[in-house]
């Protein structure tokens, strides 16, 4: 799949923590066509107009589902670009984004007994495969997520969304582990 450019419109922020933030963004020019586990780059430039050279842009991963009209990211701020982003987005800014990039889950591998391990934000790459029919695809998974505490996990809406679509239930101890990886059995 070819990266195309589209130039969309921040539809929600939602700011959970200091310094994390999810930004969905509504396409203006077409669907967003993209496989799970791929990557995005989003561009600021206010004087882009899609035919110039590709502007100063970051990556993130998409946590949305494929077949869903928006696209969801989560952030931290960590540098200037992200320091940037939370100074200057509000819903409604239009902004440009480059997708699809990577091939994490399109690529051969054994989909049996897979062990799928992330922490903090490093699960938005897994939640777009884990609410998407294509996880059905995989025998017996494994899912370690950590976060600092329970009220770290920002991600229940995809999380029961993966439960409905696989009736996956936490086994003995729970799939979702917290705290520090010391404190885990």
């Amino acid at each position: 799949m070819l990266a195309k450019k589209y130039k969309s419109i921040i539809k929600s922020i939602i700011n959970p923590f200091s310094g994390i933030y999810t930004l969905e963004f509504q396409s203006l020019n077409g669907k967003y066509k993209y496989h799970p586990g791929q990557f995005l780059h989003i561009a600021l430039d206010e004087d882009y107009d899609g035919s110039s050279q590709w502007p100063d842009s970051r990556c993130f991963s998409m946590q949305s589902n494929p077949n869903d009209e928006t696209i969801r990211i989560t952030y931290a701020v960590k540098g200037s670009f992200t320091k940037q982003m939370e100074q200057q987005l509000r819903v409604g800014t239009e902004v440009w984004l480059k997708l699809p990039y990577g091939d994490l889950f399109t690529q051969p591998h054994n989909k049996t007994n897979t062990v799928f391990i992330a922490g903090g934000t490093g699960i938005t790459p897994f939640l777009s495969l884990f609410t998407h029919d294509s996880f059905n695809e995989y025998i017996n998974p494994k899912i370690y997520l950590g976060f600092r505490t329970e009220g770290h996990n920002i991600y229940h809406e995809e999380l029961s969304r993966m439960a409905e679509i696989r009736d996956i239930r936490p086994p003995a101890g729970g799939f979702v582990k917290f705290g520090n990886k010391d404190d885990w059995e």
